[in-house]
């Protein structure tokens, strides 16, 4: 298993996840299929489940916030958004609106 230094949790320690101050340092990636990603993300689930429970302090409040741009970026880069999706919708919205005033 990998070490506490990088934020996942060695053999010798239980299920407490240790994050760094700076979970993915710019010029590392993190990948959505890593078990670093699962840990990370595992950690924020917890603090999402404790923000509408009991709430968070300001230290995990700032720690949710980083793991939220952390995880998210992974996620958008390993499923980036459809960009042609706005292209069609676009189109769609002209055609309505090319319709709509053709039946005035």
């Amino acid at each position: 298993m990998e070490s506490e230094a990088n934020g996942t949790p060695s053999s010798s320690t239980s299920n407490v996840a240790v994050i760094p101050r700076d979970p993915a340092p710019h010029d590392e990636e993190l990948d959505v299929r890593s078990a670093r990603y699962s840990v990370l993300n595992r950690r924020r689930a917890e603090l999402i489940r404790k923000r509408y429970g009991a709430g968070l302090s300001p230290d995990e409040a700032e720690e949710y916030e980083r793991l939220q741009k952390v995880c998210g970026d992974a996620v958008a880069k390993a499923f980036p958004a459809p960009t042609h999706l706005d292209e069609t919708l676009r189109q769609l919205e002209a055609l309505a609106a090319k319709q709509a005033a053709t039946a005035e």
